[in-house]
């Protein structure tokens, strides 16, 4: 892990600032984990990275830190199969993902093809959803059709 902040972390500084807030080490090594990944990860998964880093840090600042981001919104959370939560950085465009419950491939969702559920809930309910990480669960069309030869994650 680098010394010096990529830019996506000095704007994360650079915010949490703004906010009154102070962008501790633990953070920066949090971040710079899930910027690293470049995609989903579990808090354990972060904890592994980022302990060799940081040998003094447990799991629960990980976990007390991902929540602190989370409230930010700063990061988002996804809840997958068997309960398990997954964390990435939030991105300027939502995005989502089907998940299939017999095979556990996972599929990313574009945003704009859910967004117009979006635009009609604000429009027809006066509801603005915030969410920008939907988990889809069901079965893939390779289960579906009984041809799947196994995981794929994409």
């Amino acid at each position: 892990m680098s010394a010096t902040q990529p830019p996506i972390q000095h704007g994360i500084a650079e915010e949490l600032r703004k906010r009154g807030f102070r962008f501790t080490p633990q953070r920066h090594f949090i971040l710079e984990a899930l910027s690293a990944a470049h995609g989903h990860c579990t808090a354990e998964q972060i904890f592994e990275v980022v302990r060799v880093y940081a040998p003094g840090i447990n799991l629960a600042t990980v976990y007390r830190n991902l929540d602190f981001l989370l409230r930010q919104d700063l990061v988002t959370s996804a809840t997958i199969k068997d309960n398990q939560v997954i964390y990435e950085l939030r991105t300027a465009v939502p995005h989502h993902h089907l998940v299939c419950q017999r095979c556990d491939a996972t599929l990313e969702l574009p945003h704009a093809v859910i967004a117009p559920a979006f635009r009609r809930i604000r429009d027809d309910l006066g509801f603005d959803v915030s969410t920008n990480h939907i988990v889809f669960f069901g079965m893939c069309a390779h289960c579906r059709e009984g041809t799947h030869a196994g995981t794929m994650i994409i």
